[in-house]
């Protein structure tokens, strides 16, 4: 018994000597009751029991000690199981009461944290069911001293961790990994300091795989301290939008931009380009790439705007599609270009399936501006322009001078072709509806112009005018040079009309020629086939003379040959000495006529004399002037009233007239109508005048008066 103390507080003090041990033994219970306090101070207090039972408000163990006192459950039996810290409450066990707490407290007893455990739902097992607060005194930054709960497990939500109230939004900061199979939040998740924390690390390989947003939620790049809602506050959002029923997207706000690569410049972006335009922009410092590896790439606007300061490509491996319900307009700077398939054969393809669904080319604007196709290629057909079925149409509609449809080839060995395939008689038809067809050509070369018929018999080259009405419809006009028309060997150059002129502007020799120089057999002919009239050919010099000459070696070189009718040969206009001469040289002039009439052959003098003159007539060779009827008789008359109307006369030789073949009666008749016949001779000679006849012994000489 202790000795300490008053008499009635003295307790009761075991003591052991030494280090010797204090064991209590009991068969039944070992009750230790203290109506204060029961104290044991020990090194170690070993208690081997099944089970021990406190009745007690508090149990303190206290130490002075580091990291003391420490309160081990230890089990050591083998199995799954270790020691239990059970918090029992047997009465009032109602909902939401608190069945047990672990809670901290420093000096004076004020609280600092606390685990709650708590019987949400009392009800007979199996059906109860349980949470956990933990709360810390104040976890919300107040000064209120009260428990702010930071966590429950199971309080909030069913079989959810919850961090921090609706009060108290408090926030779970995690320095590892934190890994669920599942998380769902009923409150926003932030990070614990404004643009410091990450979703994700890309370092230790901590990705994320998908993240699933409900309808119209978006991801907010934030620029300003307070969040507006707006969508223009200043943030970069990017939201889930629906734009009709089976129809939704994703929106980025304003005129925000999604940036590509370029972390220095930001110059490589999709973007709406200003605010409220409604335009798209795709922009690029270098180039933008549409590629389609398996469909159609397809761009559809009421018009279609293309700018970059540089160039613009298009790649796809099949076929690329561009559709617009309105224009595609495509942009470049002057002298820019729309470069096409570079180093590789391209083809620019439209496609119809009815009429009028025409494909066109056009440039707009009433300016002096032009549509030029160019081709600096080597090859025949640089620039080729084909219809496989229809037509082609070229058209110039100007009305101004100068405003021509050129064609030109300017290379020195560049030819301008125009080939048909065509069989119809139009197969290349050059055509002016009011104007003029003008070909010329420039180079000093033979066959400058040259319309040339190559293939077939039946080939022919027409030049036809059919409306034109003046002398020169068809003109053909050589300024410095002359005019050739030939014709193949046996074929004819055939020229017809209402009048055909032959006219020169020549003041020379030969100023109109007719020539064949081919073989002996070629002959000239000018034919009038139907003209009935004495000028059906008429060769006619206004002022000059008509020169008719041959100079073949032949008995007809020139023939005059009237097949039906006459031939008059006349100097209607001629002046004194301007005559028809009649000359062979080196051979005769023979006057003949087959017609059975009394004037066959007329030579006659309206005015003046008629004179038959052989002036170099030597008398040898009968070189004689002969006056011969066949079968009829050869009458000289005159019907001058003169003494000497006819005179036949010879100035060196004499004259015989002889009737050499006639027959009795056909005599030789002098005779004087109403005048009288002279015969005179001058010669001294015995028979000056000598009358003889040599007929037979019944000739005989009468004078008769």
């Amino acid at each position: 018994s202790s000795t300490s103390g008053s008499a009635e507080n003295r307790g009761l003090n075991i003591v052991t000597a030494g280090n010797g041990d204090l064991n209590v033994t009991t068969g039944g219970d070992f009750n230790l009751t203290a109506t204060s306090e029961l104290d044991i101070i020990a090194n170690t207090v070993s208690v081997e029991a099944t089970a021990i039972t406190k009745t007690i408000t508090s149990e303190t163990m206290a130490s002075t000690v580091t990291k003391s006192p420490k309160l081990t459950i230890a089990n050591s039996t083998n199995d799954a199981f270790g020691g239990i810290l059970e918090f029992n409450k047997s009465a009032n066990e109602l909902e939401d009461r608190v069945i047990g707490t672990i809670k901290g407290t420093g000096a004076s007893n004020k609280d600092y944290a606390k685990i709650d455990f708590i019987s949400k739902i009392a009800l007979a097992a199996p059906n109860q069911v349980g949470s956990i607060v933990f709360t810390a005194v104040n976890a919300d930054g107040g000064t209120s001293g009260q428990h702010i709960q930071v966590m429950d497990i199971n309080q909030g939500l069913q079989n959810t961790v919850s961090i921090g109230t609706s009060d108290n939004p408090a926030d779970l900061k995690v320095y590892g990994d934190l890994l669920a199979s599942s998380t769902a939040y009923s409150e926003d998740i932030l990070p614990g300091q404004r643009g410091e924390q990450d979703l994700g690390n890309d370092e230790n390989l901590k990705e994320w795989g998908n993240v699933w947003l409900a309808e119209n939620g978006k991801i907010s790049f934030g620029s300003q301290d307070v969040e507006t809602g707006l969508r223009n506050d200043g943030d970069v959002e990017l939201q889930h939008v629906q734009q009709s029923a089976t129809v939704e997207g994703l929106i980025l706000n304003g005129i925000n931009k999604i940036f590509f690569e370029d972390f220095t410049n930001l110059d490589q972006f999709i973007g709406s380009e200003t605010a409220g335009s409604g335009i798209t922009a795709v922009k690029s410092p270098s180039g933008v790439l549409l590629e389609s590896a398996g469909s159609t790439v397809n761009v559809t606007g009421t018009a279609l705007n293309l700018t970059s300061s540089g160039s613009v490509a298009f790649s796809s491996a099949t076929t690329t599609a561009i559709n617009s319900g309105g224009n595609l307009t495509l942009t470049t700077p002057a002298a820019s270009k729309l470069i096409f398939n570079t180093n590789t054969a391209g083809t620019i393809s439209h496609t119809s399936d009815a009429n009028d669904e025409d494909f066109t080319i056009e440039q707009v604007g009433a300016v002096d501006a032009s549509l030029i196709l160019s081709s600096a290629g080597t090859g025949v057909d640089a620039i080729a322009i084909s219809a496989s079925a229809g037509g082609i149409d070229i058209t110039a509609t100007g009305t101004v001078d100068t405003e021509d449809l050129d064609i030109t080839a300017v290379g020195a060995t560049t030819e301008l072709r125009l080939t048909s395939a065509s069989t119809e008689a139009d197969a290349i038809n050059l055509e002016s509806s009011a104007g003029g067809v003008l070909v010329s050509a420039d180079g000093d070369i033979a066959n400058a112009i040259k319309l040339h018929a190559t293939t077939g018999a039946s080939q022919t080259i027409a030049l036809l005018n059919t409306a034109g009405t003046s002398s020169g419809a068809i003109a053909f006009t050589s300024v410095a040079g002359g005019i050739n028309i030939d014709a193949a060997t046996g074929k004819d150059v055939s020229i017809s009309g209402g009048q055909i002129a032959l006219t020169s502007e020549d003041n020379g020799a030969s100023a109109i020629t007719l020539t064949t120089n081919q073989g002996p057999a070629e002959t000239i002919v000018i034919t009038n086939t139907l003209g009935t009239v004495p000028s059906a050919i008429n060769l006619e010099a206004s002022a000059g003379g008509v020169l008719v000459s041959a100079d073949g070696s032949l008995a007809d070189a020139i023939k005059l040959d009237a097949t039906a009718g006459g031939i008059d040969i006349f100097a209607s206009g001629a002046a004194a000495g301007e005559d028809i001469d009649i000359i062979a040289t080196g051979s005769s002039v023979n006057i003949e006529s087959t017609e059975s009439d009394a004037a066959a052959i007329v030579i006659k003098s309206t005015i003046g004399g008629i004179d038959i003159l052989a002036l170099a007539a030597t008398g040898g060779d009968d070189e004689n002037i002969d006056i011969t009827a066949t079968g009829s008789s050869v009458n000289i008359q005159s019907t001058e009233n003169v003494v000497d109307a006819i005179v036949i006369k010879s100035t060196v030789g004499g004259i015989d007239i002889l009737a050499a073949g006639a027959a009795a009666g056909e005599d030789i008749d002098i005779l004087a109508t109403g005048s009288s016949v002279n015969i005179a001779s001058t010669e001294n000679a015995p028979n000056a005048i000598y009358l003889h006849t040599n007929g037979g012994v019944s000739e005989s000489i009468k004078f008769h008066a």
